[in-house]
């Protein structure tokens, strides 16, 4: 789809240095779990956990485990967001996720079916 990159990796000894995106990440974390400075804090994402990280914000990544981690993450251009947003009814501009991580299998399973997934990955 236009305006939308895709990843999926599998990492145990990779750390991502300071960077940013000038996309949203929506990553879907499918096993282990992954710790990332994000926001003057550091979080960690396990298995189910959706991070939701927003626009040109600094971020690392690395295990948070020995077992490393592996995700999929969609990167959508924010004019794509802020596009459905609008279909949505939401406000005008582009908008921002408050909370970081969240586990809520509602959106844990839309993001799988972002990647063509008929099942989310603890179902397998």
């Amino acid at each position: 789809m236009p305006g939308v990159d895709l990843l999926r990796a599998r990492f145990v000894t990779h750390r991502y240095t300071r960077h940013a995106h000038e996309t949203f990440t929506f990553g879907l974390i499918e096993y282990g779990i992954e710790e990332f400075s994000y926001g003057g804090s550091l979080l960690r994402a396990g298995a189910g956990g959706v991070a939701l990280l927003n626009p040109d914000m600094v971020h690392t990544g690395q295990a948070g485990a020995p077992e490393g981690w592996a995700y999929r993450v969609l990167y959508p251009d924010p004019g794509l967001v802020a596009g459905v947003a609008a279909d949505l009814g939401w406000r005008l501009g582009t908008p921002s996720f408050p909370e970081t991580v969240v586990y809520d299998t509602s959106s844990a399973r839309l993001l799988c079916g972002g990647f063509g997934w008929r099942t989310f990955p603890t179902d397998r």
